[in-house]
């Protein structure tokens, strides 16, 4: 699948370009970096104080990291499905502007002052990809109706682009809703912070809303992938009604959260419904490399580590992330222990952080394999990339 055109590419380029010049910006203030001493160096130029801002700077950085990030996978979907040239270009041009304001003016008022005209465009940013987004709600719901009516059994494809879009809209406005109190009687916190507390409502629609937006990302991407795939017409139609199925459960039991907590074990039950599509779609997904007559199996394999690279993390995320959260859940009794404090919140920290390192990962493979870079540029990336994210995630677990 080749995106639609150059303006397409630049906008995707462009995203992934941003995205890496943030991540260089924050290294700096990494664990490394700090013992190096790079950072005390730094923090002479820079006017911030490294404690007391330290939770709202942490809140700024994740947003302005994960707005072009959404922008990047809405660009994407405006490629992979029937979008028109002027829908693309309408909704590039809100989008765009909206993730290099938001997370400029992010980063700008977190480490260089705070001036609050940066604020005030980070927030201005915030709104217009909510604008970009609610656009392509109303453009997925349009094209779905549109192949109904032509009894175009494609028009299932829209319900579920149409069922996460409008399900990421809520769930921005919850976290909106809430931080617009901070400073009015709710104070910045980190989730990690308030495990073992009794949780007002404030909080409760921040750790709602920090759940979903993860959850709902990891959706949309699995969408793109799904859409990748030559599968038959039936098994098409049983994963796509078991994706909509555990979207809206799980949609609904994160939200719930704010008003009744045991909500999270009706969350087990919607992750279910996303879990079983997952792992037979990166089945599919390896057996189509597998039988390609291009050349041998175990050739096709070689050749084709960005694809086997995305396929099989559908299968190595219960892996890093659904295996250990089970397990801690299991033994929550004996981590809720007073000992057990920090490892909890250590636990708790790395579980969302490498799930959102291998969502990260998935979505550069995807545009990597779309990219009109040299086969052997893909296989070098392809191989180097998937293998290092391999060693990483499996240091991680000990």
């Amino acid at each position: 699948m080749e995106l639609k055109d150059k303006n397409s590419h630049s906008q995707i380029v462009g995203v992934f370009l941003w995205e890496l010049f943030l991540i260089f910006f924050l290294s700096l203030f990494s664990g490394p970096a700090s013992e190096l001493g790079l950072t005390s160096i730094i923090q002479k130029f820079l006017p911030f104080s490294p404690i007391p801002e330290r939770v709202a700077r942490i809140i700024m950085v994740y947003h302005s990291l994960a707005i072009p990030f959404v922008a990047a996978l809405l660009y994407l979907a405006l490629n992979f499905y029937q979008f028109t040239e002027g829908d693309r270009r309408e909704i590039y041009n809100l989008a765009t502007p909206g993730y290099l304001l938001s997370s400029a003016g992010g980063i700008i008022f977190a480490y260089f002052g705070k001036s609050w005209i940066f604020h005030g465009l980070f927030i201005f940013g915030l709104s217009l990809i909510f604008y970009a987004g609610a656009l392509f709600t109303i453009k997925s719901g349009n094209l779905m109706l549109a192949l109904k009516k032509q009894n175009d059994s494609n028009w299932i494809e829209y319900l579920l682009l149409l069922s996460v879009s409008l399900a990421t809209l809520i769930s921005a406005f919850i976290g909106g809703s809430a931080g617009a109190f901070f400073g009015n009687g709710f104070e910045a916190f980190l989730a990690e912070d308030v495990l073992r507390t009794k949780h007002n409502i404030f909080q409760l629609a921040i750790i709602s809303h920090l759940h979903i937006m993860l959850t709902l990302l990891d959706i949309f991407l699995l969408l793109l992938i799904f859409k990748r795939l030559n599968l038959n017409k039936k098994l098409k139609l049983c994963l796509s009604y078991s994706i909509l199925l555990g979207t809206i459960i799980i949609s609904f039991a994160t939200w719930s959260v704010m008003i009744w907590e045991g909500a999270h074990k009706v969350i087990n039950i919607g992750s279910f419904f996303l879990l079983l599509p997952a792992l037979i779609i990166g089945g599919w997904g390896i057996r189509e490399i597998l039988k390609s007559k291009a050349n041998s199996p175990m050739s096709n394999l070689w050749k084709n580590p960005v694809k086997l690279a995305v396929y099989s993390y559908l299968f190595l995320v219960n892996l890093f992330v659904t295996a250990p959260g089970i397990y801690m859940a299991i033994n929550l009794e004996k981590f809720r222990l007073p000992e057990y404090t920090q490892i909890e919140r250590t636990i708790a920290v790395g579980h969302w952080h490498i799930l959102a390192s291998i969502t990260a990962l998935m979505t550069f493979w995807i545009i990597m394999d779309i990219s009109n870079i040299s086969e052997k540029l893909k296989m070098f990336y392809g191989w180097s990339s998937f293998l290092a994210s391999l060693v990483l995630f499996s240091s991680v677990q000990f």
